[in-house]
Order: C-alpha cells, then sequence, then structure tokens
C-alpha cells in the first residue's frame, strides 16, 4: 500500500480515536490541516475497506470509527453467506444457501429475508442479532433445524460487512456441524473438560456419610490435609479448626435439617508452616425426597485476605475520616476558587460572544486566511457580496476570489504584513457568478503559536470611479453583453454585441427581449420573473455582418436582490457556437472534409485524433506558429505543444480528447462544451503573447470519443487594455491626491465617497471615517451654487473649525448618476490657525 495512504489514514483513525462521537468532513479537514477534496477522497477509501463509518447529520456527513469485512472477503473466505444492508433487505446470497437450507433452488422476487428464507426465523432473535452486527458487534450462535429442514445443526456468525459503496451490511455465515455432533467426538471434549476443571479446582470438597465417615474428598482438600484420599476415605471427619472450634462445628453439622439444610461457617486452622489461616465453609445436608439424610457436603475456601482486609477495615475508616475532614475544607477553598474561574470564564466568553456577533454582522466583509492562502473563516457580508454559501467559501484558497493575487504577489503580500504589520490594497474580487467586484483590502497579521494568519477587511467599491471601471470594463469585455430594463428595453449594449448582431446603441428600443427569446419555455421565463437565470437551450440565428447568418447561444440573468421580485432588468450574455458546430461537422465527415472545415475557420485551430495524431492545421494556426501544415499533419507525441510551450507535453486538446487528465495550471475550467486555458507564452515571432485555449472533443455516431479540436485566441490586446484601465485608475488617482487643495467628491446624496489625503491631513480624520458621511453634517453651510465659489468652514475631529474657501462642480454620467466635485483652499494653515486658536483662548 502506498506510505501516502497508510500515513494519512493512520492520522484520520487517531483523530476519529479522540472523537469517538464522529467529526464531519470539515471538522477532520480542520484539524489534519489537510485539503477538503483530498480529505474525502481518503475518507472513502477508508469506508470502502470498512476502516470508518458513515451517518448522515442534516445535511453533514459525520464519520466514525467502524472495524467491517470487506464484502469481497466474504465472498472469498464464506462457503455459504447471506447478506443483507443496512435495512436487512437482501443484497446477497451464495449458491449453496438453498439447498443448504433444504429449500428447492429458483428465482425469488422478493429481497426481505423472512420471505427468501422462512426457515432462519427459528434463529433465536435472528432481527437483533442481524441490527447488532450492524452497529460492529459480532456475535456466534449455535441453530439446529426442524425435522423438514434434515435436523441439522449449524454454526450460524453475524459478521459486520461493508459493502463496495461503503453502506454498512450484515454477513450471516452459516458453517455444518451436524456430522462432528453426531460423531460423538463433542461428549469426549466435555469429559476431559469436566476432568480438567475437577482437576483444577482451588475450592476443598469433601462428603461425609451420615455418621460422619468421610467417603469422598477432592484434590484441593486432600492438599490442604497433606493426606492422599486413601489415608481420608472411611476415617471419621475431624474438623480442620482448633480447640473450642470443633466444637462448634459439630452444633453447627447437627443444627442441618430439611427445612435449613445449609449453613456457613468461618474458623481459624493451624498450617504446616505454623501460620494460622482463616477458612470460610459451606456446609449443607443432602435429603432425599422422604426425608432421609443421605451425606453431608461441605465446601470450603480460603478467606484470609479477607479477614486481614476486614480487621484493617476500622483503622482505614479512622483514616478516612481523618482525610475526608481535610479534603473537605480544601473543597470549600476549590468551590470558591472554581465559581472565581467560572465567572472569569463568562466575562471572557460574553466579551468573545460580543465580537463574535460584531464580525458576523459587520457591513464589511471580513475574512481570516492562513499562511498558505486558506480562507479559514468569512462572515455573513462577505458571503452574500461573493455570493458564496459559508461552507463552499472557507473551501477555497484567497487567490480563488482575488483576481489581482497570483503567487509573487500573495508571498510579496505576506513580506509587507510581517514587515508593516498591515496591508492595504484596490482590487477586483471574483463573485461566484464570475462577475468582478471592485473592493478596498485591508489586511493585519497575527502570529500564533508559530504560525502566521491575516485577517482581511473587505470595503466594496460604490463610488464614481468604480463604476468608470466597471463600465469600461463591460464595454471591453470579449463576451457579447446587452442590458434591458424591467419592460425588455435595451439601454446598454458592448463592443462585442455590436460587432456580433450588427446592432448599435443608438438603435435603442427593443432588441432581443429575454422575456420572449426563442428558446425559453414558459417555466424559463416563470424562473426569469423569479430572478433566477435561465439559459437558452437551442440556438438563433442573426442576419448582418460579412459572414452571413451566425449562429448564437443566449443566456439571460435578471438583476434583481435575492428573494426580490420581478427584477429591475435583464443582463443577456450571447455567445457564437461557430466553432462548436465546425467541430460537429468536422467529427462526422470524412478526414479530407474535416480538414477543409477546419481550414477556412477564421480562429487558429488544430484537430487530433484518437491517438494523439495531428490530422488537421488550418490555415491560421500555419500564420500563428509559422509552422506548414505539411510538416504537422501525422505527427505525434505532443509535437503540437512544442510552437507554444517549447517542450512535449499534453495541451487541453488531449483532455478533451480523453487521453490526458493531469494537466497542472493550464486547465482552467469549462465553458459550455468547452475546456478553456489561459497561458502567457513566447511564439516563435520572438514577442510574448497572452493566448486563450479552447478545446472541444468529437464523437462518432455511437456517441464515443473520436478525437479533439482545440482552437487558439491570442487575447494579448484585451488584457494589455485591462492593464491600461487599471493602471489609468491609479495615474487619476495619484493626480488626485498630488494637488495642494482640498478636494472631496459626493454621490447625489450628498455624501462623501472620496476625499484627497490633503484633506484627511487637515482635517484630522481617516478615509474610513469621511466615507458616507454626509458633507453638511461635517460643514453645516448650504453648498452655495454650483461652479461659485463660497465661503464655508471645513470639519476638524476635535471640533475646532477651519475658515475654507470651496468651489463646486457638479457631473452627471450615464450609468452611474449625478456627483458633485468640491475644491477647497484654506487660507491658513493648521499650525497657523492652531497658535491663533490658542491666542484667543
Amino acid at each position: 500500500m502506498d506510505m501516502d495512504l497508510l500515513e494519512v489514514t493512520e492520522k484520520i483513525r487517531a483523530l476519529l480515536r479522540l472523537h469517538p462521537e464522529g467529526l464531519s468532513i470539515t471538522s477532520i479537514a480542520f484539524l489534519s490541516e489537510m485539503n477538503r477534496n483530498t480529505l474525502v477522497k481518503y475518507l472513502e477509501i477508508m469506508q470502502s475497506q470498512g476502516s470508518v463509518g458513515m451517518r448522515q447529520v442534516g445535511v453533514a456527513k459525520v464519520y466514525y470509527l467502524a472495524d467491517r469485512i470487506p464484502v469481497s472477503a466474504v465472498r472469498r473466505f464464506c462457503r455459504h453467506y447471506i447478506i443483507v444492508d443496512h435495512i436487512l433487505d437482501l443484497v446477497e446470497t451464495s449458491a449453496s444457501i438453498p439447498a443448504c437450507l433444504g429449500m428447492p433452488a429458483g428465482e425469488r422476487t422478493s429481497r426481505r429475508i423472512y420471505d427468501q428464507f422462512p426457515g432462519l426465523q427459528g434463529i433465536p432473535d435472528l432481527e437483533a442479532r442481524l441490527r447488532s452486527a450492524l452497529r460492529d458487534e459480532e456475535e456466534t450462535v449455535r441453530w439446529s433445524t426442524g425435522r423438514h429442514q434434515g435436523n441439522r445443526v449449524f454454526s450460524v456468525s453475524f459478521i459486520p460487512t461493508v459493502l463496495e459503496s461503503g453502506r454498512p451490511a450484515t454477513s450471516l455465515v452459516l458453517e455444518d456441524v451436524t456430522e462432528s455432533d453426531r460423531s460423538g467426538g463433542g461428549g469426549e471434549l466435555d469429559a476431559l473438560r469436566s476432568q480438567a476443571l475437577f482437576e483444577d479446582q482451588s475450592e476443598y470438597i469433601v462428603r461425609l456419610s451420615p455418621e460422619g465417615y468421610v467417603h469422598w474428598a477432592n484434590p484441593g482438600y486432600c492438599r490442604m490435609m497433606d493426606q492422599t484420599k486413601h489415608d481420608l476415605i472411611g476415617q471419621r471427619f475431624r474438623p480442620p479448626a482448633t480447640g473450642d472450634e470443633r466444637e462448634q462445628w459439630n452444633r453447627q453439622l447437627r443444627s442441618l435439617t430439611a427445612e435449613h439444610p445449609v449453613t456457613t461457617i468461618e474458623c481459624r486452622i493451624s498450617a504446616r508452616n505454623n501460620l494460622f489461616l482463616w477458612q470460610r465453609w459451606t456446609l449443607r445436608a443432602l435429603y432425599a425426597s422422604s426425608g432421609m439424610l443421605l451425606e453431608y457436603q461441605l465446601v470450603g475456601h480460603d478467606a484470609s485476605k479477607f479477614m486481614a482486609t476486614r480487621g484493617e477495615f476500622p483503622q482505614c475508616k479512622e483514616e478516612l475520616e481523618k482525610q475526608v475532614l481535610t479534603r473537605g475544607v480544601d473543597l470549600k477553598k476549590s468551590k470558591l476558587r472554581c465559581y472565581e474561574d467560572v465567572e472569569r470564564r463568562e466575562r471572557v466568553e460574553s466579551r468573545s460572544w460580543f465580537a463574535r456577533f460584531a464580525v458576523e454582522n459587520s457591513t464589511d466583509g471580513i475574512c481570516w486566511i492562513d499562511g498558505p492562502g486558506r480562507i479559514l473563516y468569512a462572515n455573513r457580508a462577505l458571503c452574500e457580496n461573493l455570493g458564496y454559501t459559508q461552507d463552499e467559501l472557507q473551501a477555497l484558497y484567497y487567490p480563488d476570489i482575488d483576481t489581482r493575487c497570483d503567487r509573487e504577489s500573495f508571498e510579496q503580500m505576506w513580506m509587507v504584513l510581517r514587515r508593516e504589520g498591515r496591508y492595504r490594497i484596490e482590487s477586483t474580487l471574483l463573485k461566484i457568478d464570475r462577475t468582478l467586484l471592485p473592493a478596498e483590502i485591508t489586511a493585519k497579521y497575527l502570529e500564533l503559536n508559530g504560525t502566521r494568519y491575516c485577517c482581511a477587511f473587505f470595503r466594496i467599491f460604490s463610488g464614481a470611479g468604480s463604476g468608470e471601471l466597471f463600465r469600461k470594463a463591460f464595454d471591453e469585455s470579449p463576451t457579447a453583453l446587452a442590458l434591458y430594463d424591467g419592460e425588455g428595453n435595451r439601454v446598454h449594449v458592448n463592443k462585442a454585441f455590436q460587432e456580433l448582431s450588427g446592432t448599435f446603441p443608438s438603435s435603442g428600443g427593443r432588441g432581443i427581449d429575454p422575456l420572449e427569446c426563442p428558446g425559453l419555455t414558459r417555466e424559463q421565463i416563470g424562473a426569469l420573473q423569479e430572478g433566477r437565470p435561465v439559459a437558452s437551450s437551442r440556438s438563433i440565428g442573426l442576419e448582418g455582418g460579412e459572414s452571413g447568418i451566425t449562429y448564437l447561444e443566449t443566456t439571460v440573468t435578471p438583476l434583481c436582490d435575492p428573494g426580490k421580485h420581478p427584477p429591475g432588468g435583464y443582463l443577456v450574455q450571447v455567445q457564437s457556437v461557430d466553432e462548436q458546430r465546425a467541430g460537429e461537422a468536422a467529427a462526422g465527415s470524412s478526414g479530407g472534409l474535416l480538414d477543409e472545415v477546419i481550414r477556412s475557420l477564421p480562429d487558429a485551430g488544430f484537430a487530433i485524433d484518437r491517438k494523439g495524431r495531428v490530422i488537421a492545421w488550418n490555415r491560421a494556426m500555419e500564420k500563428m506558429t509559422g509552422i506548414r501544415a505539411a510538416d504537422m499533419l501525422g505527427k505525434g507525441n505532443y509535437e503540437y505543444a512544442l510552437p507554444f510551450y517549447r517542450e512535449r507535453v499534453p495541451m487541453l486538446v488531449d483532455r478533451a480528447a480523453g487521453t490526458e487528465t493531469a494537466l497542472g495550471d493550464r486547465y482552467a475550467g469549462e465553458e459550455g462544451n468547452f475546456l478553456i486555458a489561459e497561458r502567457a507564452i513566447s511564439l516563435p515571432d520572438g514577442y510574448s503573447r497572452v493566448i486563450l485555449e479552447k478545446a472541444l472533443p468529437v464523437y462518432v455516431d455511437a456517441g464515443q470519443v473520436s478525437g479533439a479540436i482545440e482552437f487558439v485566441h491570442d487575447i494579448t490586446t484585451l488584457r494589455h487594455t485591462e492593464e491600461l484601465l487599471k493602471r489609468e485608475r491609479m495615474f487619476n488617482t495619484a493626480v488626485l491626491e498630488a494637488i495642494d487643495a482640498l478636494i472631496m467628491i459626493t454621490d447625489d446624496d450628498g455624501r462623501i465617497v472620496w476625499c484627497n489625503e490633503r484633506y484627511r491631513t487637515l482635517t484630522g480624520y481617516t478615509g474610513p471615517e469621511l466615507t458616507g458621511r454626509a458633507i453638511h453634517e461635517l460643514s453645516g453651510t448650504d453648498p452655495g451654487d454650483a461652479g461659485q465659489p463660497f465661503p464655508g468652514p471645513g470639519p476638524v475631529k476635535d471640533g475646532k473649525r477651519l475658515p475654507i474657501r470651496w468651489s463646486r462642480r457638479t457631473f452627471m454620467q450615464p450609468g452611474v448618476g449625478r456627483f458633485d466635485i468640491y475644491t477647497g483652499i484654506c487660507p491658513v494653515t493648521s499650525e497657523v490657525w492652531k497658535d491663533l486658536y490658542e491666542r484667543t483662548e
């Protein structure tokens, strides 16, 4: 067995031994510091081996230690067996079971064990024993059949078993022991056992005649009296006592009657080493049914230890009472300390509860991240903003939700955190629906028990700058997007939609109405009205452009808050399926037709067969790589990867063809029927490019994969444009920060959404303290007419106000709304004002 598997499974068993009640997958992953998906794989292996069991508690799966035999072992090593599942339905029986139970062979329709084999009801407590085996309690019983089943004797074992699916089961294993019972071997064994038991008895046994003569004694009594059995038999019985105790023996024997035939006596005897021993004897008179005394039977054993202990009991009792008094005082002190500790714990717990309540109900997103980047905790605000549940988000790593975070930037963040204790950056978060969300991220550093952690705070942008950024991202998106209002009127489309459909923003009016989109059923239209996104199940055609008819697939997403409907608008995403249709046409035609279709496509693409050999290499691919189709066709051994990766490695087309599943970071995900991946490479022309790979499997008539097609798109310009937009925003922010004047930006309600460093330094406020505050609450003045200077005091954190001359400009931005920019000039610095203020006082 693989050593990694042994180490991991032993680690899981050690955790479950500490928690016999069981642990959920999330708890095991947290305690073992293992990846959740990897942990599930190992738990499934251990469950199939029978070393762990699983029960469902609500929506959680709880695993616990078990000791079950795999069903494959029962099949291999047992001759007569019956296997039932957790509801006592038949799963499997051996072929010999009907004959073994004296039943005719034949097919039976019922799955209940009593219907199939009614003779088994003769086994005592059959159902209870089956259910005990389901709880890992193994048992073996002896069962004799009736006359109609041949008067046979079976040894029946109830063995806990696990099925291949991991479900618990019980194996009923039968062993025929009829012949061994009839051969007499059992009687001889019983006789030998009785003889061994007789020889090994530790009690003293002696039998007397009614007249008081010994006529039988066991070996233990002979050893105690230091005489042989022949020396004792026929002699008058002498009690093993000294002095007056012998007379007591005789009185006790004479007192036995048929109504009271038993009594006990304790006596002290002299041992061979001149020591005294204590013995306890049971005296019994045996009377016949007629009332005649037949004999006396005396049974004794050594009671020296008991008597010694009983003698020491008063002293121990006195000592114990002293200790109880001493411990009572200590207990009172401990009780007082316990009360104080409980009170202190309650205070700490209450403060901890207040902190947890504040974090969980914070309007800003908060999460804890460990050194490798795993998300250990996420509060409710972050889960709602990104669209994940708490369990789903805690199964991810931080780079999965931060689009600007890669391995290099993640390590740089930890370096800054360890050096300065905090880290701040503006980035874009990736939601579960793959849309982007701008946010300001502030991280705080914590090191606990040698492990580094950071607490990240996420403030979602809502100002004009972020709206402009997302408007540009909407327009430059490679996916065709259109925005509609609640009545289905198109209000905005991006460039990709214009190029795809030939429809321009100036056309306005109703375009592709999301409520009347071809392919939507009545149920899907109802889902849109309830706020749930739907996808069109068939393609539509749009007239226009040089290519004639373009086949499209449409996805409609309602724009509304969760639980609120009808929607206030709709987002329509239109994607071309020409490549998919081209792949389907190529798969259904001969090799020459496939090559011609792929060579005619405008996108760079190639195709391989099931054995990984190139069967098509189109003109666009020749232009991109500089390699002719004649030099590539028929080549295998990953020859097609050399122009892109400079080595023979599997590409996305191999995964689509089903010949390769492990691609590492060259596999990103799926988009419809396509597999997609994005990589930065260096092409033969010497320039670095960013390519988007899209691969699609090709099927034959029988539904089997015959090969795959891959298209390679050069998206360098798109990624460069995104980087330019990012730099432009950083440049604009730096310019505003560098201006030696007070600058504020407010929204349509007069609340501050941004202010520059000059304003924050002069007033003494921080950015978070000012964001969201109404301007009239801070200055207390009328803002005046737009474009006209007006005087007004500016806010100062300690309550003092500075005379500032303000100017206000109002701007309207489509899709964002109205916002005002305030520019202020302070005639004196804060130091001069402080000096004037102190002189006035």
